[in-house]
């Protein structure tokens, strides 16, 4: 759409709408409002603030670095399930923290420090050497002048020396390093009653009563989705052909221009009887074996029958064959020869890098320059399909405003002879299309977003082919009836009422365990229990272990209070734990410590300085989010 405002920035429609946006504008006052809007901050503290502005640019930053992460199917719902406004903001709020504690300390940057900073990045670099010019350039792009840029830098400097100062960690205590060792390393066995809720789905009794009051309290996942009925019309190259005409001295002309279009160069089918040379045969052996070949040859054995005797390529099973080449696709090695032999006659041997070569020749197709006569009609077909597509983007212009100007697709469609569509009922869940246009996401959102009644603007589907949308009808999503959805409510009601009575069954067990009775003994409540021991695991769990919440629970017991007191949640199942057995760390291994986990010690210590030092500056600041703008992102 904005490539076809910007090629209609001349046309009267646009020059109009933008005067109409204009009046509003200043009869409304947007201006003012968009000002009072912006005078809430999304987040203040002390003597700083960060605007609305801001905080945008920083989200779709964020949103963008997530998006190369887990590609294009990332949409903003999602991202902000993944906490994207809550990290853009921190990230916005302590370096605003950090940068109003550089001030209160009057720490600065040495112009010679700042510019040792700008000359070492490689950005900025023209080989190993500064560039003035590319660093000028470089900031006109991203709309910054060396002065702002500079100011950013210096205040990335100053933060980043705060980080380091309070992060700096002294020395982590051997003992400490080893006690996290010894828990790292310990082993631990657990014994585990599990019961897979599924088991339970066919002891669940079903009523068509029990269904509809199910159905209307899960109302939300059983709707028919929104649909749509459109007409539309489809303006491309090849709706426009047969109104474009090309003359002859176009077609002259074209050829006279381009004449490297029409040359076929010389060709020759070429076939191979291949010695390798490599590290197991040596250059002397493969060259014997080709001279064998050759004799064979001269001595009158067909080319093709010694190529599958003797050859190492696979080319072998055709005889040798290998195609037909020009001078700039044949092996540069073999080229050389291959042009200088007559057909059918055999070559001397031929080293390449693959080894030694006997080389035939079995035809020629000479070069030839095509006449006009012969690419007249290639020509024309090529000419006119540059000037239909040529003719698409003004097309595309009339095309709009006639539909805006008159509402009326099918009269507009016929003034420009363009084939009119109308689809049947289809949702995006369920789209049954024939045509391939009206599987692309450009026309469904525009089906889509159209209100019933009314036309949708020009689409640019794909390149070179645009599509205007009447939305003939619209059917708003409704509850489906229990016939419709009998299958899925089903489904989920066993499910739920499954789960249901597993949770209360082991609860029921965990109870029992309790009370003093043996795991055996509970083990035969349900014939769906199933009894499980597993292997040795440490605290990190590892290949084999149990799932994470049996790992994390086992850790928190001790064999005087076996038992888990409550029930986990594995993959389909419900888990009751007991620890079995506890195998402590190598005291070798403990002993000698880990300089790995030492580094990570330090690391994780780092960051709580860090996260402790910007939780005080946080409180000092009395920062406040104002959660009403924050929303409207």
């Amino acid at each position: 759409m904005l490539k076809l405002m910007r090629r209609s920035a001349n046309t009267w429609i646009i020059k109009m709408l933008l005067i109409l946006v204009a009046l509003s504008f200043v009869i409304w006052g947007v201006g003012d409002y968009v000002n009072k809007e912006e005078r809430v901050p999304v987040a203040e503290g002390g003597q700083w603030a960060i605007q609305p502005r801001e905080f945008a640019v920083a989200y779709d930053n964020e949103f963008n670095q997530l998006k190369k992460r887990f590609g294009n199917v990332l949409d903003k719902k999602t991202a902000e399930m993944l906490g994207l406004k809550q990290r853009a903001l921190s990230l916005l709020i302590n370096r605003r923290l950090l940068e109003s504690f550089g001030m209160d300390l009057h720490l600065t940057v040495a112009p010679e420090t700042l510019r040792k900073h700008i000359a070492s990045n490689p950005a900025f670099l023209n080989g190993d050497r500064f560039d003035p010019e590319r660093y000028r350039q470089l900031l006109r792009n991203n709309r910054l002048s060396p002065r702002e840029y500079e100011a950013q830098l210096t205040e990335e400097i100053i933060t980043g020396q705060i980080h380091q100062a309070v992060g700096s960690v002294i020395h982590i205590p051997s003992l400490l390093s080893q006690d996290v060792h010894r828990l790292d390393n310990e082993k631990r066995v657990v014994e585990m009653l599990k019961l897979k809720s599924k088991a339970l789905e066919a002891n669940v009794a079903v009523t068509d009563e029990q269904l509809t009051t199910f159905l209307q309290a899960h109302a939300e996942r059983f709707m028919n989705p929104v649909q749509v009925k459109v007409e539309y019309a489809v303006l491309n190259a090849a709706n426009l052909k047969e109104t474009v005409t090309v003359s002859p001295q176009e077609i002259k002309e074209f050829y006279e221009e381009n004449p490297g279009d029409f040359n076929r160069e010389e060709q020759r089918q070429v076939s191979h009887i291949l010695a390798q040379v490599t590290g197991e045969v040596d250059e002397k052996a493969a060259l014997e074996r080709i001279l064998q070949a050759q004799a064979r040859l001269a001595k009158g054995e067909p080319f093709a029958e010694v190529a599958k005797a003797v050859s190492d390529d696979v080319s072998k099973a055709q005889g040798g064959a290998l195609g037909s080449f020009t001078h700039e696709t044949i092996d540069p090695a073999l080229e050389q020869a291959v042009f200088a032999l007559p057909v059918g006659q055999p070559s001397d041997p031929v080293r390449s890098d693959a080894g030694y070569h006997l080389l035939l020749v079995t035809a020629i197709q000479a070069a030839e320059q095509k006449t006009l006569d012969q690419v007249t009609d290639e020509i024309k077909a090529r000419l006119l399909e540059h000037k239909a597509q040529e003719m698409v983007y003004q097309r595309a212009n009339q095309l709009e405003e006639r539909v805006f100007a008159s509402g009326n697709l099918k009269a507009v469609a016929d003034d420009f002879r363009l084939p009119l569509r109308e689809t049947e009922f289809f949702s995006r869940e369920e789209n049954k299309a024939t045509e391939e246009i009206e599987r692309e996401d450009k026309f469904l959102e525009a089906a889509f977003a159209t209100p019933a009644g009314e036309i949708s603007a020009l689409v640019e589907i794909k390149e070179g082919e645009f599509a205007v949308l009447h939305v003939l009808s619209r059917r708003e999503p409704t509850l489906k009836t229990l016939d419709e959805a009998r299958e899925a409510v089903t489904n989920l009601f066993k499910t739920e009422q499954a789960h249901q009575q597993a949770t209360e069954l082991m609860t029921k067990v965990v109870k029992s365990l309790q009370e003093g009775k043996s795991w055996e003994e509970v083990a035969k409540l349900d014939p769906a229990l199933r009894t499980e021991i597993s292997e040795p695991f440490v605290r990190a769990g590892g290949k084999g272990g149990p799932p994470p919440a049996v790992r994390m629970a086992a850790f928190k017991l001790n064999l005087k209070q076996p038992l888990h007191p409550e029930l986990l949640e594995g993959l389909e199942e419900l888990i009751v734990v007991r620890l079995k057995e506890i195998t402590p760390a190598d005291p070798k291994e403990v002993a000698s410590g880990d300089k790995k986990l030492q580094v990570v010690l330090e690391s994780n210590l780092s960051q709580e300085l860090i996260t402790a030092f910007l939780s005080g500056l946080y409180q000092r600041a009395q920062v406040k989010v104002h959660a009403q703008v924050l929303e409207r992102f």
